[in-house]
């Protein structure tokens, strides 16, 4: 059976301080995302709740990205999912805005 292609992305801009917040709510639709850290400290994510400094999946820095990595591959080689859970984040300090691309 062929992948279902992306039917659209769509971007949001996610307010976030040192507490954790969702920057994506989990979704068995998802393809793919990109998580911009456009604050000037560094954003922990976790793929799951509670996102710190002490509990995180990775740490981006100040002005990086992250890309879910696909997790779902067919056997022609075409990505059919990624994590599709809740993901959250927090920043070190400070407070800021964390722009999230999400696609489905």
């Amino acid at each position: 059976m062929p992948a279902r292609e992306p039917s659209g992305a769509t971007v949001t801009r996610v307010p976030v301080t040192t507490e954790s917040t969702t920057l994506l709510a989990a979704n068995t639709s998802r393809r793919g995302a990109t998580i911009y850290n456009g604050t000037s400290a560094d954003l922990d994510i976790k793929y799951g709740t509670g996102a710190s400094a002490t509990s995180r999946t990775v740490r981006v820095p100040s002005g990086w990205s992250h890309e879910l990595p696909p997790t779902a591959v067919n056997a022609s080689g075409e990505i059919t999912g990624c994590y599709a859970g809740i993901i959250t984040g927090a920043l070190s300090t400070g407070t800021g805005n964390v722009d999230v691309t999400e696609v489905a």
